[in-house]
């Protein structure tokens, strides 16, 4: 059995890098290729991406379950949010201009994860398990982190430039430092000092600091050689590289599409995050039914902060350096959305326990931002 998963990782991996050969060899220039093969070849190129994704969920949960959390939760975030800002990056620096893909992206990735995700997750894990326990202490961070970056983020702009929702440079290249220097540090002190603040509680009790043991250990099974950690590592960076190198054809795909059928721009922004967070949702629906919740927390609010504290500096970085507009600003119905956001995050985990109402009402949230993406 444990052959089978090896052979069939790795044809995984080679079905990636077949099609990394083929599209590179086979060029689907949209503007000159027939409507059926342009349609074809994003579904082909779509299914191959999806597919690849699920391999660096595999391979993410394996060392997942070999190192324990938070280490675990930070590896699939990471590796999502790397593949992220490999698709932003692709579409900014596309034959089009997307200055505002950036902010759709960051911002679809909050509806879907804080509220979506968040929302079913809570709505099944509480009607199967019950109210399920977190750890406060974490989450306190998170919340903090996520309310910060957030505000700074989509509204610090409109503050210097009201009418074009961009940071001057300068504004830029400060934000782009504090971010990733401030997600540096929260870094090290989540696998650091903070570590138990992130795992699940004992039962009966809440862990409130950062120090001290916890009994939560993990016993590595004995791995064969494809199952080691440093060829699952190995295998999730090269399915990376992959994507990477998918991420451009579908990038010029995406745009072409939008324009041609004069969808709502935004839509871009939801397409890329609905296809990066797909297998990491699955992953956090399953730690719910699973009566995990403090991994939900660790998947989703680590998620939104690993977004923006990793793809802001380099989308920043990424406008200066090629003189591409980005454009952060929000207008004034997402505003509303962000802010009722923020304040049902606050209310939902500074309790203890999640509850099926409150998990409804973050559903009736994304329901709104749904909406809102074919508002003109």
């Amino acid at each position: 059995m444990r052959t089978d998963r090896g052979v069939f990782r790795l044809l995984r991996l080679l079905t990636a890098w077949l099609a990394v050969g083929l599209f590179q060899l086979f060029h689907v220039d949209p503007t000159s290729t027939p409507v059926g093969l342009v349609i074809v070849g994003f579904i082909a190129l779509l299914g191959v991406i999806i597919f690849a994704s699920f391999g660096v969920l595999a391979e993410a949960n394996a060392l997942a379950k070999r190192l324990g959390e938070p280490y675990g939760s930070l590896i699939l975030t990471l590796s999502v949010v790397v593949i992220e800002v490999i698709l932003i990056a692709a579409v900014m620096l596309g034959p089009s201009p997307a200055p505002t893909i950036a902010r759709d992206s960051i911002y679809s990735v909050m509806m879907i994860i804080l509220n979506l995700v968040v929302g079913v997750a809570i709505v099944i894990g509480a009607r199967r398990n019950g109210p399920q326990r977190f750890n406060p202490g974490g989450t306190r961070i998170y919340l903090v982190l996520i309310t910060t970056l957030a505000l700074a983020t989509f509204l610090g702009p409109v503050v210097f430039r009201p009418y074009t929702g961009s940071f001057p440079t300068a504004a830029a290249l400060i934000l782009a430092i504090v971010v990733g220097v401030g997600y540096a540090v929260f870094l090290v002190f989540q696998m650091g000092r903070g570590r138990n603040l992130f795992r699940a509680p004992h039962t009966g009790e809440v862990a409130l600091t950062g120090h001290g043991r916890t009994d939560e250990k993990t016993s590595p099974a004995k791995a064969s050689p494809v199952d080691s950690l440093g060829a699952r590592f190995l295998i999730l960076v090269a399915l990376l590289v992959a994507i990477a190198l998918l991420a451009e054809h579908l990038a010029t795909l995406i745009d072409f599409g939008v324009s041609e059928l004069h969808l709502p721009i935004a839509l871009g922004g939801v397409v890329i995050a609905a296809i990066v967070f797909t297998p990491e949702t699955l992953t956090t629906l399953r730690a719910a039914l699973n009566n995990e919740m403090q991994r939900v927390v660790n998947l989703c609010l680590g998620a939104f902060v690993s977004t923006v504290g990793l793809t802001v500096p380099s989308v920043l970085v990424i406008g200066v350096v090629t003189g591409n507009a980005v454009v952060f600003g929000l207008r004034g119905l997402d505003v509303a959305l962000l802010l009722a956001t923020l304040t049902l995050l606050w209310v939902t985990y500074t309790r203890r326990r999640t509850t099926v109402p409150l998990g409804v009402a973050h559903l009736v949230l994304f329901a709104g931002f749904a909406g809102s993406v074919f508002i003109a």
